[in-house]
């Protein structure tokens, strides 16, 4: 058996092809997706929701629902996660 066949199948070895597979995949997960927090006034909640997903889907996959006569803003914060805050009408 070589040395590398040796240390791939020691514990060290699959420690260390564990983690690099770790990294490598929150890499590749953590660049498609982003952090957003959505708020209507009576609670917020986090949502994490793939980049370029428009803010209506977002709405609709934190629950809530959004009529013609509602509003709302969004402000990135400096930690990488959008705030939208919806603007009701009536309560």
């Amino acid at each position: 058996m070589s040395k590398a066949a040796a240390f791939i199948t020691s514990r060290k070895g699959v420690s260390v092809l564990f983690a690099a597979a770790a990294l490598i995949a929150s890499v590749f997960i953590s660049s498609g997706f982003s952090a957003k927090e959505v708020s209507d006034g009576s609670g917020k909640q986090a949502v994490m929701a793939a980049c370029g997903t428009g803010d209506v889907q977002v709405f609709r996959k934190a629950g809530y629902a959004l009529s013609d006569r509602n509003a709302y803003v969004t402000e990135n914060t400096g930690e990488g996660i959008r705030v939208i805050k919806i603007l009701r009408a009536f309560d």
